[in-house]
């Protein structure tokens, strides 16, 4: 009797996990939430644009919607990855949400916090040389900040961190004079830098011009004046590893949904395949990513329009 008591309410424990596999399910599955991996910049005043990256946001629809501490915005472009919008009036400093078909979720990997400063406080920080001032307004995109950006180069003087970031900044918004600058120092190794040239810089840009210039790098091409190399360098691996292997692991970073991502040991062992993806690749999405900013256009890419890591003319 005891035994068939047991068996009757293993059957039941049995059963119930079975039974509860067959249950529709009204919440959606966690893949599918819309989810927030980053936001450029995390401060700012009201209308600067802020670019929202992550996973699932879906096409653009009427009842998708993001909110910064509660208040509506109007998006000025939305990607099942990537939102850009404006911060709205109104907004304070909180938390930003997406929601899509009625589905909110705040967070990827963290709770994107947005702080909302004055107009006037914003842009003093920017005079006054404040990195990480100068650096979000270089990724908002909104070129209004050009004279401010322009300010602090002036006053920076010829060196320093302050100066650097004025200029990468001016390059993000699309400034022709510091775009040119940055491709000149991208195929001039210097030999303070080691034997890598400047391929940081390009990555930290962004857009087509980045995609340009690095896609000018892979074999056969080799646009780098390169310098004769120390004997530091020649007993080190840096100077065995071809440049490419830098350019392959740049390349995702800069281009939207990239047809294949590299560590430094893939890009070692399938380098020829690798550079054939991307020189195949690009040119056939040549419409989609030229419109990626900063485009780049009026850059002279050839070697001949720098000298000594510097544009010959002024632009």
């Amino acid at each position: 009797m005891e035994h068939k008591r047991m068996f009757n309410i293993l059957s039941k424990l049995t059963f119930l996990p079975a039974a509860l596999l067959l249950l529709p399910s009204s919440l959606p599955a966690q893949k599918y939430w819309p989810t927030i991996d980053g936001l450029n910049p995390l401060s700012g005043p009201v209308d600067m644009q802020i670019t929202i990256a992550g996973r699932h946001f879906g096409d653009p629809q009427a009842n998708s919607t993001v909110t910064f501490n509660g208040t509506l915005a109007t998006p000025a472009s939305w990607t099942d990855t990537q939102i850009v919008v404006r911060v709205p009036a109104g907004a304070t400093t909180g938390l930003v949400e997406i929601t899509v078909n009625g589905t909110t979720k705040t967070h990827g990997l963290y709770y994107p916090m947005f702080t909302v400063i004055t107009d006037s406080f914003f842009l003093q920080k920017i005079q006054a040389g404040d990195k990480e001032a100068i650096a979000d307004a270089g990724q908002s995109g909104d070129r209004s900040f050009v004279p401010y950006l322009r300010g602090a180069l002036n006053n920076s003087g010829k060196h320093g961190d302050a100066r650097w970031n004025a200029r990468i900044a001016l390059a993000r918004l699309g400034e022709i004079d510091q775009l040119q600058a940055v491709w000149c120092r991208a195929i001039v190794d210097l030999p303070k830098r080691g034997m890598w040239p400047g391929v940081e810089e390009l990555k930290l840009i962004g857009g087509w011009f980045a995609i340009q210039g690095l896609q000018k790098f892979l074999p056969p091409n080799d646009p780098v004046h390169w310098h004769k190399p120390t004997n530091e360098e020649k007993n080190s691996d840096v100077a065995y590893l071809p440049f490419y292997f830098g350019v392959l692991e740049a390349l995702p970073a800069v281009v939207p949904n990239p047809p294949a991502r590299s560590t430094p040991l893939e890009a070692q062992f399938y380098s020829q395949e690798l550079i054939k993806t991307w020189q195949e690749w690009i040119p056939a999405h040549k419409d989609e990513l030229s419109k990626l900013q900063p485009t780049g256009e009026g850059v002279d890419f050839s070697d001949k329009a720098c000298k000594n890591g510097k544009p010959r003319t002024k632009h």
